[in-house]
């Protein structure tokens, strides 16, 4: 439409680009034709997806329970991670299938992405027009640095060597330890949703058209939420998952299963300071799904 003086308008356009360069190295030394060692360096970048950087601010207020309610805000500052990757891993392969290996990583990371929890403050300056005085903040900010390091170890043999009826048994565990390290606003401390402690172990076996599949998995206690004043805090237990499937071919081209999960109906919980101190706490039971799969 024509221009209204009563009703100017104007339209604006805005464009940007940048580059970013992202060498990376691999390296590979077979020491036999069973032991391998490899060794890595790379750089990534991780962006925030639209959802965290879209000015929305939601309040929820608390009907009964700790605390006045929260508010979740996205932050339209938020920027990219980058990341230095290092990786050290040494591999045994055994006859005729299966591996053993070992390995150390480090990954150094500037501008990390982590989500942080306070309280809103009193006074008109608290950001919100003095409203929400007391309720907890929660949003996400570019930490100015961060280190994650660890080992993992696996192990992941097929036991062919075993008379019949044993020889299609496989099992499979690994571990894996993290250290991660965080400069925030407050100071050093360490970063969210890592679990410092992981591990798996499972064996499968397959009888004529039958195959049974039973792994476990473990998870130590972690961070779930940042902040600077450790009653604050928010983190989640340990807890456990032993999972079942059981897979038959019923034709040719007709496979029917079943999966059970959670079969211990073992959950975590949210708790702050110590375990025993908990926040939130969900069960939601075992779950179990039968299925048909076929080609045609």
């Amino acid at each position: 439409p024509p221009r209204s003086t009563l009703f100017p308008y104007t339209t604006l356009f805005r464009s940007g680009d940048y580059r970013k360069y992202f060498p990376s190295a691999h390296l590979r030394y077979r020491f036999t034709d069973r032991l391998i060692s490899r060794a890595s360096y790379s750089t990534t970048m991780a962006r925030p997806t639209l959802g965290q950087i879209i000015p929305t601010t939601t309040v929820t207020a608390t009907t009964g329970g700790l605390g006045l309610g929260t508010v979740n805000q996205n932050n339209t500052d938020l920027g990219p991670q980058y990341s230095k990757n290092y990786d050290l891993m040494l591999e045994w392969y055994f006859r005729p299938v299966g591996v053993l290996s070992a390995g150390v990583f480090r990954k150094q990371i500037s501008g990390f992405i982590a989500t942080s929890r306070g309280v809103i403050g009193a006074g008109t300056d608290n950001g919100f027009g003095g409203e929400f005085a007391g309720y907890d903040l929660v949003t996400q900010q570019n930490v100015a640095s961060a280190r994650i390091e660890g080992y993992e170890l696996n192990y992941d043999q097929q036991l062919r060597q075993l008379p019949a009826p044993f020889n299609t048994l496989a099992v499979f565990a690994n571990y894996t330890h993290t250290r991660t390290t965080g400069t925030y606003d407050a100071g050093a401390g360490e970063l969210a949703n890592f679990v410092p402690t992981t591990w798996n172990a499972g064996v499968s076996y397959a009888f004529r058209r039958l195959q049974l599949r039973v792994a476990y998995n473990r998870t130590s206690a972690y961070l779930i939420s940042y902040n600077a004043n450790p009653l604050s805090a928010t983190r989640q237990t340990a807890s456990g998952n032993l999972g079942v499937n059981l897979t038959a071919k019923v034709a040719p081209w007709l496979n029917a299963s079943v999966d059970v999960f959670n079969l211990l109906n073992d959950w975590p919980d949210n708790y702050s300071v110590e375990p025993n101190r908990i926040t939130v706490s969900e069960v939601y039971g075992t779950r179990v799904t039968f299925a048909l799969s076929g080609r045609f």
